[in-house]
């Protein structure tokens, strides 16, 4: 007689939610759900299937899956691998994209239909409708989709973090986000431990910066620069509306309703192939000039990031597009005019970024 064979164990992530930190964890799919084993740990979790929760439906062929427990937030279980969702599904088969598209577009297809006209009406007046369509997707929705964003990016990369440095960005953060608006805004920054020189923002304010930007930038005053222009990014809601425009109205008409984004089976890769109008980035750079005078930091270290970027002075900016030893996420072009409007700013009373001590913990923060 043969013996039950043993489940197949999976290597995965799980995070708390509230920590850019993640653990690695043994989970295998068994009877009674999905168990997760910590190295230290002498027992065993289990997440029942029925109160699995998953922000993007799953495919058979999704080459990653990320699960949290009902209702959706705390702790987070990523599991890059292409066969777990096919073994998930024949255990949950909830999960999947059709059986959540059926259950959450039943009771709303006349809602559905509702924003449509209203995206088209304001289409016709003038307005943008993925933006419109973006700032009805909700709160948990868009920090659910920015998590999302983060896992995908940073699957294979360090996070960087010690103390130091964790508290040196939190102040620099909230000093920014105090002056970008009155109303509470939560933001989480992510420092990766990645040579290319880049920084951009997910949904629901997840903002990520990588080692090399932060090793490239001259002072802590160019790092606030840029973190100030991504939060302008987040508030306009740039990188939703670039979402909903990349996959259709009616994705986004399913990340209102139901809170998931259809037959998307990696969120995180779409949107960081995602370009920006210049539009956006205007009005990014906008937010970022008001919010550095706001906090108080000279809006002289955005400027010179740009030409450090660049490589050169403002009047030969748009002459090569090349940017020598620096590469630049695509979504960021940069132009004379941008640094043109940097450098005409009037001067006020401004502090630096960072103390000498946090921004040294910072660059520090992914070691030498």
């Amino acid at each position: 007689m043969s013996m039950p064979s043993e489940p197949r164990k999976f290597l995965g992530l799980l995070s708390d939610g509230r920590v850019a930190k993640s653990t690695s964890a043994d989970v295998r799919l068994v009877s009674t759900g999905v168990e997760i084993k910590l190295e230290n740990d002498r027992t065993a979790r289990i997440w029942p299937y029925a109160e699995l929760h998953n922000a993007v439906p799953l495919r058979r062929d999704a080459p990653d899956v990320l699960l949290s427990l009902k209702p959706a937030g705390g702790e987070t279980l990523f599991i890059p691998d292409p066969q777990f969702a096919r073994l998930l599904l024949e255990r949950a088969p909830a999960l999947s994209t059709a059986r959540q598209r059926l259950y959450a577009l039943r009771p709303g297809l006349a809602a559905v239909a509702l924003a449509a006209c209203i995206a088209g009406s304001m289409w016709l007046l003038g307005f943008d409708p993925a933006k419109a369509v973006a700032h009805l997707i909700p709160q948990n929705t868009r920090e659910a989709l920015g998590r999302s964003v983060v896992t995908s990016v940073a699957s294979n990369r360090k996070v960087c973090e010690t103390a130091d440095s964790r508290a040196a960005l939190q102040r620099l953060t909230q000093r920014l986000t105090a002056a970008a608006t009155s109303r509470p805004m939560p933001v989480r920054v992510v420092l990766l431990d990645w040579g290319l020189v880049n920084a951009f923002a997910a949904p629901g304010g997840q903002l990520i910066l990588t080692r090399g930007l932060v090793q490239k930038a001259g002072s802590a005053d160019e790092v606030a620069g840029v973190l100030a222009h991504e939060l302008g990014h987040a508030l306009e809601l740039h990188p939703e509306a670039g979402l909903v425009r990349g996959l259709g109205l009616a994705a986004g008409a399913q990340l209102i309703f139901a809170g998931s984004s259809g037959t998307i089976s990696n969120i995180g890769v779409i949107l960081t192939q995602l370009r920006y109008t210049r539009i956006a980035e205007r009005e990014a750079d906008l937010h970022a000039l008001r919010i550095l005078k706001a906090a108080g930091i000279s809006a002289k270290g955005f400027g010179d990031f740009f030409e450090r970027i660049e490589g050169k002075p403002p009047a030969e900016a748009d002459k090569n597009k090349r940017f020598g030893d620096f590469e630049l996420i695509r979504t960021h072009p940069l132009t004379a005019e941008r640094i043109a409007m940097v450098r005409a700013q009037p001067s006020y009373p401004a502090t630096p970024a960072m103390s000498d001590a946090d921004w040294r913990a910072l660059r520090g923060a992914c070691g030498t």
